[in-house]
């Protein structure tokens, strides 16, 4: 249980959502490149922030090692999606293959944060 509070503080501190509304609004209104800048500005370091912070934490259980390392995965997987969104975005083309592809690797990566943060929770609020 005491794993699963050190992952659940380090999933709900993490900075990258907020990031990523302003690029979502930049590119609904029709400004990808305004969008890229915003990905490399804010986004795209919270994300490898968040995945640095992961890093370094050592856990006592094999079953908190076991989250840590789909966790760390996962938001490594989250932060190279967010370059190829970077670099699709930079090209100005919002209906574009590259864009698509990084998007569903982008939208695959915070499923599976989302499912880990809930098993996560799942422990913390189940007395685990």
């Amino acid at each position: 249980r005491d794993d699963a509070r050190v992952l659940a503080r380090i999933v709900s501190e993490d900075p990258t959502v907020g990031a990523l509304d302003e690029v979502d609004e930049a590119v609904a209104d029709g400004l990808p490149v305004r969008g890229a800048e915003l990905l490399a500005r804010g986004a795209l370091p919270a994300a490898r922030r968040q995945a640095e912070r992961l890093e370094p934490v050592r856990l006592g259980t094999p079953e908190g090692r076991t989250l840590r390392r789909r966790l760390l995965d996962a938001y490594r997987a989250r932060a190279d999606a967010l370059e190829q969104y970077r670099q699709a975005l930079r090209r100005g083309e919002v209906e574009d293959l590259a864009l698509v592809e990084a998007l569903g690797a982008q939208r695959r990566a915070e499923d599976d944060i989302a499912a880990i943060a809930a098993e996560i929770e799942a422990l913390v609020g189940g007395g685990v």
